[in-house]
């Protein structure tokens, strides 16, 4: 194999790594936006809730995902 031919292969293959990596850059990206807004939204819950004084089922279920 030729220099040249190893060269082009070695810079391909860069690339696909690059590539790759943009990929799990941006799926980690996703995740940790959904976690954030999964967590803004709990927090939101819980501020309405400022002083509990009996657990009723509808408090209950606030809580509960719905998923």
């Amino acid at each position: 194999m030729k220099r040249s031919q190893i060269f082009s292969t070695k810079v391909k293959d860069l690339y696909c790594r690059l590539s790759r990596n943009d990929e799990l850059q941006d799926k980690s990206n996703s995740i940790t936006k959904q976690k954030t807004d999964e967590l803004e939204k709990f927090i939101s819950k819980v501020k309405k809730i400022t002083e509990i004084k009996e657990l009723t089922p509808e408090l209950v279920h606030e809580f509960i995902s719905k998923e």
